[in-house]
C-alpha cells in the first residue's frame, strides 16, 4: 500500500529489518535488576520517609512524589506538615519542594504551611 501527498509517495509496509525481534539474551546490568533506574543517569533512586524520590543525596531541589502531591492537594496536609517541621523545612524549601513558581494552585498549600510555622 502506498500514500500519495503532494508529489511524493509513501510506502505503508513495514521495513522487514524494524519488524525483526532480538533472539539474544538480555542481561540486567548491576546486580539487582529490580532497583529503580533512570534511562539517562544510571543512578539508583530512593525514596525518603517524605515521599520525595531523589537520585542524589546532595540534590539540592527535592520534587514530591504523585501520591504525595495528590494527598496535599485533596487538603490532607497534617501529616506532611507535621514531617517538613519535624525535618526543619524553611518555608522558601517548601515554596521549592511544591514547585509554587510553575504551579500557582499549589500556592495554598505554601501558605497554610507558612501559617503553621507561625503557630
Amino acid at each position: 500500500m502506498a500514500v500519495i501527498t503532494g508529489n511524493e509517495a509513501i510506502s505503508a509496509e513495514p521495513i522487514p529489518s524494524l519488524t525483526k525481534t532480538s533472539k539474544g539474551k538480555i542481561d540486567a546490568i548491576g546486580a539487582d535488576a529490580n532497583e529503580k533506574r533512570f534511562l539517562r543517569s544510571h543512578e539508583v533512586s530512593e525514596e525518603n520517609d517524605d515521599g520525595v524520590t531523589d537520585t542524589n543525596v546532595n540534590e539540592e531541589e527535592e520534587r514530591l512524589s504523585r501520591n504525595a502531591l495528590n494527598d496535599l492537594l485533596d487538603g490532607n496536609t497534617a501529616h506532611k506538615f507535621a514531617k517538613w517541621m519535624r525535618k526543619g523545612y524553611s518555608a522558601d524549601k517548601i515554596y521549592k519542594k511544591l514547585g509554587v513558581s510553575t504551579h500557582s494552585d499549589r500556592l495554598w498549600i505554601y501558605n497554610k504551611y507558612v501559617k503553621a510555622l507561625k503557630n
